[in-house]
């Protein structure tokens, strides 16, 4: 089954470089940040495939459960001493976990570069 996706960020200026790809397109530099750098209109056939094929019933199940394991995502990074960014109560809109780590008074080894780093390792994109 495709999978199919949305990032939004509220400003330009929120979008990390990192993310967002240059490349050379009838003579000029363009910005996109598509991953295969195309612009078809797949994505759009492949979300109404998906809720064709799972009906409104499968769509909630599926939505549920992604709700339910952002509650446990965020729950867990708390207890790591994370803050949780994001609404404290996830089922209450979008399935993600924002995050940051806490001003800490003593020194740290690790920043949020590094914690980016190390899931990108293991094939997470995380901006910092």
């Amino acid at each position: 089954m495709p999978g199919v996706g949305w990032a939004l960020w509220r400003s330009k200026e929120y979008l990390p470089e990192d993310l967002v790809f240059h490349v050379n397109n009838l003579g000029s530099d363009q910005a996109t940040f598509t991953l295969n750098f195309s612009k078809g209109a797949s994505q759009v056939i492949a979300q109404y495939y998906i809720m064709i094929r799972l009906g409104k019933a499968g769509f909630k199940a599926i939505m549920e459960n992604l709700q339910d394991t952002a509650i446990y995502l965020s729950q867990q990074l708390q207890s790591m001493g994370f803050e949780i960014l994001s609404s404290e109560n996830p089922s209450k809109g979008l399935p993600l976990v924002a995050f940051r780590l806490v001003s800490a008074k003593a020194p740290r080894f690790f920043d949020e570069f590094d914690i980016a780093a190390r899931l990108r390792e293991r094939g997470w994109i995380l901006p910092a």
